[in-house]
């Protein structure tokens, strides 16, 4: 690489940090400032907003990141580490909501849960409709319902016996 080329972008820059900015916060700034500064923020570009969440812990570490970060060492510092500081409440443990998903399309595909993590997203949603339904065909129940979702979409609905066996009310109407 050439000199100039280094020279040329040894710069300091601005870098993400937080919003407001830490140079904003001060004792007297509070809850109430803070909405308020959100608020103004999404009020100049709201569909611009984007949302930023650290965790000071990462699986690899993003080459744009300047925060202090680690990434989680493999085996049983790792999984010491995860116990705690990120512990699994009760309410995950008993509906396996944390790792469902990816524990389906790892299943499916034969990945492990960090080949699944690294997935681009529209293969990562692609491979979760694949699994879902894959994890329904499996089973007698499973196919049935499959069945009738797919008759369902099939089928347009009888707006007039809606309105017949609804009196003429709309949903939001009834008494």
């Amino acid at each position: 690489m050439k000199q100039e080329l280094l020279d040329k972008y040894n710069v300091p820059v601005p870098r993400y940090t937080s919003y407001p900015p830490a140079n904003y916060f001060h004792d007297g700034f509070n809850d109430y400032d803070y909405a308020d500064a959100l608020q103004a923020s999404n009020n100049q570009k709201p569909e611009l907003i984007s949302f930023y969440f650290h965790i000071p812990f990462c699986h690899r570490l993003c080459h744009y990141c300047g925060c202090n970060s680690y990434p989680v060492p493999e085996g049983e510092i790792g999984k010491a580490i995860c116990e705690k500081y990120f512990p699994t409440e009760n309410w995950e443990r008993a509906y396996s909501l944390k790792t469902g998903i990816i524990k389906r399309i790892s299943q499916y595909t034969g990945l492990n849960f960090r080949e699944v993590l690294e997935l681009p997203y529209s293969f990562f949603l692609l491979l979760n409709r694949e699994s879902w339904i894959a994890s329904y065909q499996s089973s007698k129940d499973g196919r049935k319902i499959l069945k009738n979702l797919w008759r369902l979409q099939q089928t347009e609905a009888d707006e007039d016996a809606i309105h017949k066996f609804t009196g003429g009310r709309q949903k939001w109407q009834e008494a």
